[in-house]
């Protein structure tokens, strides 16, 4: 986990309980520090694109992951993942998309719009540790 206490992490999750299991996990492996957690797709691009504080937070961070949940309500994380590939200031951050289902069929559609992984989202705090554990080799 060396390599991922060096990078910083956004998590785009609009499901509260989803929320708390990726971050229950990202503390477990002593990672919690580095993450960002956004509610929405357009919070998410605000925050990669507009300098300036919120909640505490400076907007215009440049992170090194990005996570995103498939199926976002708002803003669809389609339109997310275009975003952050088509801007020349975010386009090399890797892109990880969750879903509920391996067979989703907009999984080809990210993988063309250049998101980096499509991961089956852990329905347990233990999966996604093991999920988190193997987002490891981005960084080796």
């Amino acid at each position: 986990m060396d390599n991922l206490q060096k990078i910083e992490i956004i998590l785009v999750e609009d499901s509260e309980s989803d929320a708390k299991l990726a971050l229950d996990a990202f503390k477990e492996v002593g990672v919690d520090k580095q993450v960002t957690h956004l509610k929405s797709g357009v919070e998410a691009l605000e925050f990669l694109t507009n300098s300036g504080f919120r909640n505490g937070v400076q907007f215009g961070f440049k992170a090194n992951l990005i996570i995103i949940d498939l199926h976002l309500n708002g803003l669809k994380s389609i339109e997310v993942l275009r975003g952050v590939k088509s801007n020349p200031d975010t386009k090399h951050i890797p892109v990880v998309i969750l879903s509920v289902s391996e067979n989703d069929p907009l999984k080809f559609t990210c993988m063309e719009l250049g998101a980096d992984s499509f991961i089956t989202k852990p329905l347990t705090a233990q999966g996604f540790v093991k999920t988190i554990e193997g987002l490891e080799h981005y960084w080796r």
